[in-house]
């Protein structure tokens, strides 16, 4: 096992990119987690299961983050300059960078709100994340790997773009107890 979720975490210190603030994520985060995990447009891809109840959804994510494991990959991605318009929380997605569960390869997804979708957040987010944890994890561009479900082509878009590439297919077992077909993805020798 080359990368391990027990030894790794991502670097503590916020970052900016042209537009964007990266930060961790923290408790204060929840609402807008909420906001994404009971969004069907936002959960059809993933593979969860819409999340229904406020409460429940509310005290799961906070025990994850008293937890100190899960969220330790994750980064918040907010506006660099805020907005007048953003509510009391400026989160407006995540970016998450991990080991996989086999620890041959270091995973990148993103989850950004639906109304800011197609503006290029997804990918300055990405991107900003693989260049500024790259080199302070020490580990190589060429172990990041990405699943797609077959069909999100907007997301398979975003990493292609971000420096990915389509290596394959496969089947999943999805965490809502479905299988999907997914394509694979790693980064692309020479990006």
């Amino acid at each position: 096992m080359k990368y391990s979720r027990d030894k790794m975490a991502l670097p503590p210190e916020p970052f900016t990119s042209n537009r964007l603030r990266l930060r961790p994520l923290d408790k204060g985060d929840e609402p807008v987690l909420w906001q994404l995990m009971s969004d069907p447009k936002v959960v059809k891809y993933i593979g969860l299961p819409v999340e229904t109840d406020r409460e429940i959804c509310r005290q799961t994510r906070l025990d994850e983050f008293a937890g100190g494991k899960r969220f330790k990959f994750f980064y918040a991605v907010e506006w660099k300059a805020p907005r007048e318009s953003d509510a009391v929380h400026s989160m407006i997605g995540f970016v998450l960078l991990r080991p996989m569960e086999d620890g041959e390869t270091i995973e990148i997804g993103y989850w950004i709100l639906p109304a800011l979708w197609g503006k290029g957040i997804a990918t300055e987010a990405t991107a900003a994340v693989v260049a500024h944890c790259a080199p302070l994890m020490n580990f190589p561009k060429e172990d990041i790997s990405a699943t797609v479900m077959i069909g999100n082509h907007a997301s398979r878009r975003v990493l292609e773009k971000v420096g990915l590439q389509v290596t394959g297919e496969d089947i999943e077992d999805l965490p809502n107890g479905e299988i999907g077909r997914i394509w694979l993805l790693r980064w692309a020798v020479g990006s």
